[in-house]
């Protein structure tokens, strides 16, 4: 199993990314890091890093965020690929949990599950929830979460990577080139944490990230979903599906049976009945979710389970 990591000029936030990968419960994880030539610290933190669990590196000048993913891609040894950006977590289970999942599903050829979005700038913990993979309404509404999706080699080898030609939403050009000749298989589990902060591409940047969304998705969408009514449907049934998983979630936190055993046993999550029943709504970013109170905290999680790592060697 190989992580990628991009990272360029994220020292500050690179060691907790570097931690929790180096924190998964599976025994065999390579982590590879491409950095874009930093110098803010960064190469100090990944010499320092290197010789305490499986991790690859390299730095020098690349054409952006998606070319470095490539290269990285092309350095893993892993029969099982995903890529974590700099600035986002997996949680100690992520890994292990995407091992089993492709175990039991011989014909998927892509794991994915929901994520937890940390908004440092509403300073909310948000949980998000991602339906069944449907290539067709996707190039009219939503995408998956990057950070919590796992592949398995021969997809990588059979597409060539990302289309380094795209500055912002390359992730979401794979998935709809992928999904015409794979399986994605989704598992009600929370694999990864999303770091939103100011810095980031999709705030900094967000006017040419949509300019690029929407000329994507109008080369993807054909017949019915080219259409006004196609594409609102595809919100619809986006929305309707998150809001069924929310649901579902609750009942798994208050009866501990169903999905998202390991999610409830690591983070402890509760949720008020108000929280409940209102995080059913289609709100922007589902904000109302964010009500759940997390019994530990997702963004020490990683950290957390580092430190008892080292106390045992």
């Amino acid at each position: 199993m190989s992580i990628v990591t991009p990272t360029l000029q994220r020292a500050d936030l690179l060691e907790r990314t570097l931690r929790s990968v180096r924190s998964q419960t599976h025994p065999r994880v390579e982590h590879v890091v491409v950095d874009g030539g930093s110098t803010d610290g960064t190469l100090e933190l990944l010499e320092r890093y290197a010789g305490t669990y499986n991790l690859r590196w390299i730095s020098e000048p690349d054409r952006g965020m998606y070319d470095a993913i490539n290269k990285g891609l092309r350095m893993a040894t892993g029969e099982i690929l995903g890529y974590l950006n700099s600035d986002d977590l997996h949680f100690p289970w992520t890994v292990e949990a995407a091992v089993e999942a492709f175990a039991g599903h011989p014909e998927a050829d892509a794991i994915y599950g929901d994520i937890i979005r940390a908004d440092e700038i509403g300073k909310r913990l948000v949980p998000v929830f991602v339906p069944p993979f449907n290539c067709r309404a996707m190039a009219a509404f939503g995408t998956l979460s990057q950070p919590a999706v796992l592949l398995r080699r021969r997809v990588i080898d059979d597409l060539g990577g990302f289309d380094d030609t795209l500055r912002y939403v390359a992730d979401l050009e794979f998935w709809l080139r992928a999904g015409d000749r794979f399986r994605f298989v989704r598992i009600p589990e929370i694999l990864a944490l999303e770091q939103r902060h100011a810095g980031m591409l999709s705030e900094t940047q967000r006017h040419e990230m949509a300019i690029e969304d929407v000329r994507l998705r109008k080369a993807h969408r054909r017949g019915f979903r080219a259409t006004a009514i196609g594409r609102f449907a595809a919100y619809v049934r986006w929305h309707g599906w998150s809001g069924r998983s929310w649901f579902e979630f609750v009942r798994a936190v208050r009866s501990r049976r169903g999905g998202w055993q390991r999610t409830i046993d690591g983070l402890r999550p509760t949720v008020d009945p108000r929280t409940a029943l209102l995080g059913v709504l289609p709100s922007k970013g589902s904000r109302l979710r964010g009500g759940v109170r997390w019994g530990a905290d997702p963004l020490e999680v990683a950290s957390a389970a580092t430190a008892a790592a080292e106390r045992k060697q």
